[in-house]
């Protein structure tokens, strides 16, 4: 059977930027000082479908459509740059993705969507439920099965034959392990979990104490699995936005910092909701160093009180303002957060949190040009 090719024409004048763009990228991961941050978006699967013109289809219930598919939204990243993230030359990434599902170390049901996405359907109604709740063996459940599609997207992929600019391209399968204890917790129980924090404590800590061990004992395989020895973590947090700093002080932070402690290094953390009331808690107490897609409803100048110097951060614009425009409000919006994290290094002008589906390419090059007009000044 002949290998499908797929061919990636990526404009030369981009690639020849590549070395700068890494370096300012690389400055910025040292909390270096640089010209200005780079700009480097979110551009998920919804958006690349949407860009493409190609429905989700079987995108979330096969793994061979995963990988091509995966393939073909990387080949119009790389001939529509927008943004200033580096291309490597060598090689081109997939991964199994079942990010729309959490919870996935048990059998969660799966709620279907019109354009063929899912999200999980709660199954703990009640909190004598979370009773029955053991740490489950690493292969089970849905994340069971991205294991076992990250293992058939590794044999699918020497059908394929990408090249770049006519180079050849390794196809990379990778694996990683989505969200964390608490946007598991939250999709085992739905808004019952922050009820039960507060009638049943007890319950929801044997919650999350279970959870945080799923969640590692997880790591662990998947890291053996790929065995790169990558050092460090990063963890999803999103759900924790909606608690008080004191059930956050109770029911996140000893969790997260378990599962820190298991993987010393980077510590990076996700939370795309309004975090002002939480950040003396995220840079003080989860002594967090990457702070990954930060909403636009999170105060930048607290922000940089907190975490200016500390932390990487990446995130800001919001992705409404991103789709509807007009231009001239996405300038002054990039040149404000710009201003404000001027003082310190270490920021990503990004989207916060995600680019919408059917956002013009014309809108994220109009960051582009603000970014770079403020650098020259």
């Amino acid at each position: 059977m002949p290998a499908r090719a797929i061919e990636i024409m990526c404009p030369p004048e981009w690639l020849d930027g590549n070395e700068a763009r890494r370096a300012r990228l690389q400055a910025c991961q040292r909390l270096a000082a640089v010209d200005r941050p780079p700009v480097v978006f979110s551009l998920t699967s919804r958006f690349l479908f949407h860009a493409r013109g190609q429905p989700i289809g079987d995108y979330y219930r096969n793994p061979r459509t995963q990988l091509e598919q995966q393939l073909l939204n990387h080949k119009w990243l790389l001939e529509h740059p927008v943004d200033e993230r580096v291309v490597e030359t060598d090689a081109i990434t997939v991964a199994p993705d079942l990010s729309t599902l959490r919870g996935g170390y048990y059998d969660v049901g799966v709620r279907w969507y019109s354009d063929g996405s899912a999200c999980a359907e709660p199954i703990l109604c009640e909190p004598e439920d979370i009773d029955a709740l053991a740490v489950p063996e690493v292969e089970a459940g849905h994340y069971g099965r991205m294991l076992s599609w990250y293992r058939e997207m590794k044999d699918l992929a020497a059908e394929y034959e990408v090249t770049l600019n006519g180079r050849p391209l390794e196809i990379r399968v990778t694996i990683g392990v989505p969200g964390g204890p608490i946007p598991d917790a939250y999709a085992l129980a739905g808004e019952r979990l922050f009820v039960w924090m507060l009638e049943h404590p007890q319950r929801v800590h044997r919650l999350m104490d279970t959870l945080t061990k799923a969640f590692i004992n997880l790591q662990r395989h998947v890291r053996a699995l790929r065995g790169d020895g990558i050092a460090g973590l990063y963890m999803g947090c999103d759900a924790g936005e909606m608690l008080s700093p004191a059930l956050f002080e109770e029911f996140v932070v000893p969790y997260y910092s378990r599962c820190y402690e298991a993987f010393a290094g980077v510590r990076g953390l996700h939370m795309c909701g309004r975090i002002d009331h939480l950040l003396p808690l995220i840079a003080n107490r989860l002594a967090v160093t990457h702070l990954v897609g930060f909403g636009f409803s999170t105060d930048p100048t607290l922000l940089v009180r907190y975490l200016g110097g500390r932390a990487v951060m990446s995130g800001g614009l919001n992705p409404v303002l991103l789709l509807e425009g007009p231009t001239d409000a996405i300038k002054r919006e990039t040149r404000r957060y710009m201003d404000v994290f001027a003082p310190c290094g270490g920021y990503i002008l990004q989207d916060g949190n995600n680019v919408a589906p059917g956002t013009p390419l014309s809108h994220l090059r109009a960051v582009l040009e603000a970014a770079s007009q403020s650098a020259a000044k």
